[in-house]
């Protein structure tokens, strides 16, 4: 879904590492994130996805960089809800 490796905390997706960017569920910082040159939002069947955003390698280019999106995400997860997961069939 996401292509490529992602990181689950506590049940729900925090950061999804791919071979050119990396996706981070960050909450509510996205909006600020998204004015930011090389943060791009997250699209699927052409609707815009809130928390999520593509962050380019560019902006990953140091561990200072690199951290500061990793901790974004850590600290959203603690209030992101998981996906529901499907009820099993008796």
């Amino acid at each position: 879904m996401f292509n490529g490796i992602c990181f689950m905390i506590d049940g729900k997706m925090c950061v999804c590492a791919s071979n050119n960017e990396m996706l981070c569920r960050v909450g509510p910082v996205y909006i600020e994130a998204l004015e930011i040159h090389g943060i791009r939002g997250m699209i699927r069947n052409g609707r815009a996805l809130k928390d999520y955003i593509f962050v380019s390698p560019e902006l990953l280019n140091n561990n200072t960089n690199f951290n500061y999106w990793i901790d974004t995400a850590l600290a959203f997860n603690k209030f992101a809800r998981s996906s529901k997961k499907p009820k099993k069939k008796l």
